[in-house]
C-alpha cells in the first residue's frame, strides 16, 4: 500500500493544505498558499497579454519572478508531503481498508466495461435523431415525419 494514502485511509480530506492542520508543521515545511495561483499562472493555456506576446503559455522569461517563486512551490510542495507521510508513518490501515485501497487500484488499472455495440448503436441514433431535427419541413406533420422517417431508418 503506498504511503501517501495513509492519511486518506484514516478519514482525513484530501489535499495538502487539509493535513496541515492534523500535524505541526515548520514554516519551511507547510504549503505555500499561493501555489493555486502559480500552478493556474504556468501550467494552464493563456490569452496572450503584453507580458506573454503571443504566447498561448506563460514561460519563465514571461515572468522570472513568479517563476522562481514556482520553484520554490515546486520544492517546498514535496517537503510538505514528505512531511505528512512521515506524520502519519505509524498509522497502519485495517485489513478492510487495504482490500478496499487495492480492489480499487485494480479497478482503476483495468478500467470500465462497457457495451461497444450498444454504444455504437446510441451513437446512430442520435445521428439519425439530429440529422431528423435539421431537415427543413413544414410545421403541419412534421413530427409524424420524423417518426416515420426514424422508423424506416431503424427498420421498424
Amino acid at each position: 500500500m503506498h504511503d501517501g494514502t495513509r492519511p486518506d485511509a484514516g478519514g482525513f480530506q484530501e489535499g495538502l493544505r487539509a493535513y496541515q492542520g492534523t500535524a505541526p508543521f515548520a514554516d519551511d515545511k507547510a504549503k505555500m498558499s499561493v501555489g493555486k495561483q502559480l500552478i493556474t499562472y504556468f501550467c494552464k493555456p493563456c490569452k496572450p497579454t503584453r507580458s506573454t506576446a503571443a504566447a498561448k503559455e506563460t514561460l519563465p522569461e514571461h515572468a522570472p519572478e513568479k517563476w522562481m517563486l514556482f520553484m520554490e512551490y515546486c520544492v517546498r510542495d514535496v517537503v510538505a508531503e514528505r512531511e505528512i507521510v512521515n506524520a502519519f508513518a505509524s498509522y497502519s490501515p485495517s485489513d478492510r481498508e487495504k482490500r478496499l485501497w487495492e480492489l480499487d487500484q485494480r479497478i482503476n488499472d483495468r478500467g470500465v466495461r462497457i457495451d461497444a455495440q450498444l454504444v455504437s448503436e446510441a451513437m446512430r441514433l442520435m445521428q439519425i435523431s439530429r440529422a431528423s431535427l435539421h431537415t427543413p419541413e413544414s410545421s403541419h406533420g412534421a413530427a409524424e415525419s420524423r417518426e416515420r422517417r426514424t422508423a424506416s431508418t431503424l427498420d421498424l
